[in-house]
């Protein structure tokens, strides 16, 4: 996705946010052949995220994994993403996708 947030350094460039299993990764993949790495993270009680969600306004991303909890990052500035919140689902179904 072009990148249009908050973060002016990276403005116009291609960014990948990754739930990759157990962080969030931040790359610049604009040149396909060198991306390059912005940010990892991680978050307490790690679990298989998969999934996520750039807002429109490219300033949270949401990422989960097949369970009920929700990660909420604040993404505005990418090379230090914030865990700010989680959000656990009342039910008891398994969320697959966002």
């Amino acid at each position: 996705m072009i990148y249009s947030g908050p973060d002016l350094q990276y403005s116009g460039q291609e960014i990948c946010h990754g739930s990759n299993e157990t962080v969030l990764s931040i790359t610049d993949v604009t040149e396909k052949e060198y991306p390059v790495a912005i940010s990892v993270a991680s978050y307490p009680k790690v679990a298989y995220t998969h999934q996520g969600w750039l807002t429109e306004d490219h300033q949270y991303f949401y990422m989960n994994h097949e369970g009920t909890r929700t990660l909420i990052w604040d993404v505005s500035d990418l090379d230090d993403p914030i865990l700010v919140n989680e959000y656990f689902a009342t039910t008891t179904d398994t969320n697959h996708n966002i």
